[in-house]
């Protein structure tokens, strides 16, 4: 490519990541301007470190509810705080700091789609922002606390590694350089040096913002071991990835500490501690007769939510990367490269946040199932720990419905000009992905059966939090829905029928995709996706913001 057509080129891009981030943060950022205070305690809880450093105490609240929560996004939210002293505006201005990172992460999977994927502009573009713009995302960012970052995290760590894998292979993908250096100072920093730093910093940030960032910390950690095991060479620069790991660690803990000391006052935290995990009786529970039942159950239901949230796609997504991206199948011959890369790390992130998952809510899951505390049955099909990983099991999916042109043509290795092996593998490609899809439908069928005849009947009458199940709201009856905790009436007959219209969604995309009509199925994607976006926003988030009676926008609305 010619200095000039890669201007053009480079020009032509700019315009599309441009729209794509507009549409994305208009789309995220007009809605939190309805919005005035926050309504759960994670949301407050967030913001503590922030407050404190603008001279507001709220150390005696936070330690009353018990609730811990870290610092990272206090960078973001700091200079909010110092320039807004109006608690509604500056709540304002909080969530629209949300929607401005958000708004990057259909970019990143936009320049992964057209860069390391060669998607054609339009299908990289629709992707994107279907996979970036998930309901979950657009309406977690509707309330401050670390889901931001947490949604953003994992598509950086991805998009660096991807450009790590190229400078690892000796492939500048920018014609600008001359070689796999970047040119700082005297050559001091090579290109593989600063992003191995760079990924160091980027997934320990994720846990400097929640404890939950754990889990990428060590999912990147695993990743990277994966590799050298499979490819017999490293993709980060190993001394340097690890000086820097080690480096944010152990700032972290200094700055956890400053934060339970002075923010929390020392005070003795119950909730959301990874000490938690240290408890044995909690894995003697598990061992039991009734404990083991506990796990499978939530193990179903978390599977439910994560399905039919993602109409299908982002089980065909978990599907494929159990097959592939952990190599349990021999379907993984036919997805090598960056998009086995992708399905290694999407596979490692979403088994990491599940397992967290499930280990940190299983006595509350234990003892709704013993009878003995039934409440919150939102915890039955819990999707909030594994949302952030959903939008990458989406994209899978979606890659496995588009393979009738780039990926398999990059995945199987074809040349260009051989057509006869192309045409071959481009068939060969779809026969695999929609066997596997339908055999998709049917595991979706039968998560949706046992739902309704076990899950559902338990979670009839029982309160929950609203915002939890806000990704699986078509048909949610609100109407006497005042408070963040309370009770939906139809809630059980409702996540039901949203189960057999994301199956019937399921088939009739995998049909639009099949004959070609790729279009027309991010169109249903795209309706059905913004139908329950405005929905739980004028459902949920504004009905319980309207009448602001949780204790946490009552404090925060009067400090």
């Amino acid at each position: 490519m010619s200095l000039i057509q890669h201007r053009k080129r480079a020009a032509y891009d700019f315009k599309y990541v441009f729209r794509i981030y507009l549409f994305s943060f208009i789309m995220s950022a007009v809605p939190a301007l309805f919005l005035s205070s926050p309504q759960v305690e994670d949301a407050l809880g967030t913001m503590g470190a922030a407050a404190f450093l603008t001279g507001r105490d709220w150390g005696d609240f936070l330690v009353e509810k018990g609730f811990y929560y870290k610092y990272g996004m206090t960078l973001f939210y700091l200079p909010v705080y110092m320039c807004i002293h109006d608690p509604v505006l500056r709540y304002k201005a909080l969530l629209i700091t949300n929607s401005f990172l958000m708004a990057f992460i259909p970019v990143l999977i936009y320049k992964i789609g057209r860069r390391h994927l060669s998607f054609s502009d339009m299908n990289a573009a629709c992707m994107a922002l279907i996979s970036g713009c998930m309901p979950s995302a657009l309406l977690y960012g509707k309330l401050t606390w670390a889901e931001p970052v947490l949604f953003l995290i994992p598509w950086m760590i991805i998009h660096i590694s991807l450009e790590l894998s190229d400078v690892s292979q000796g492939a500048c993908a920018d014609s600008r350089c001359v070689s796999n250096s970047l040119l700082v100072g005297k050559h001091l920093f090579s290109r593989q040096n600063v992003l191995s730093a760079v990924l160091a910093w980027t997934c320990v940030y994720a846990f400097m913002c929640h404890q939950r960032g754990i889990v990428i910390v060590i999912a990147t950690v695993i990743f990277l071991i994966v590799y050298k095991m499979r490819n017999g060479r490293h993709l980060v620069r190993k001394f340097v990835f690890v000086i820097n790991l080690i480096a944010a660690l152990c700032i972290d803990r200094v700055l956890d500490s400053w934060l339970k000391l002075y923010v929390f006052k020392g005070a003795e935290l119950k909730h959301n501690l990874l000490s938690s995990f240290l408890h044995i009786e909690k894995y003697r529970k598990m061992l039991s007769l009734h404990g083991l039942y506990t796990l499978f159950i939530s193990l179903l239901g978390w599977l439910y939510n994560s399905a039919v949230s993602g109409l299908g796609i982002t089980l065909l997504g978990i599907v494929l990367c159990l097959c592939c991206g952990l190599g349990i199948s021999n379907s993984r011959r036919r997805y090598k490269g960056k998009l086995k890369m992708i399905m290694l790390l999407g596979s490692l992130l979403f088994a990491g946040a599940f397992t967290l998952g499930i280990l940190f809510f299983f006595d509350t899951a234990y003892d709704y199932w013993n009878l003995t505390a039934v409440d919150r049955c939102d915890h039955l099909v819990f999707g909030r720990y594994l949302e952030s990983t959903l939008p990458v099991m989406m994209y899978i999916g979606l890659c496995a419905m588009n393979s009738g042109g780039d990926v398999v043509v990059r995945v199987d290795g074809f040349e260009q000009g051989d057509r006869n092996k192309l045409e071959y593998g481009i068939k060969k490609g779809r026969r695999l992905s929609f066997s596997i899809g339908y055999m998709v439908f049917v595991l979706m069928a039968m998560l949706t059966a046992i739902f309704t005849t076990n899950i559902a009947p338990a979670m009839r009458g029982v309160d929950c939090y609203v915002h939890s199940l806000m990704s699986m709201n078509i048909c949610f009856d609100m109407k006497d829905v005042k408070l963040t905790q309370d009770i939906i009436p139809n809630l059980s007959m409702a996540l039901i029928i949203f189960g057999v219209v994301s199956c019937i969604c399921y088939v009739i995309l995998l049909r639009l995709f099949r004959s070609g009509r790729k279009k027309a199925a991010f169109t249903v994607i795209g309706i059905i996706y913004l139908y329950i976006y405005l929905r739980s926003f004028f459902d949920i988030l504004y009905r319980v913001d309207a009448y602001s009676l949780t204790d946490y926008a009552v404090y925060y609305l009067g400090h």
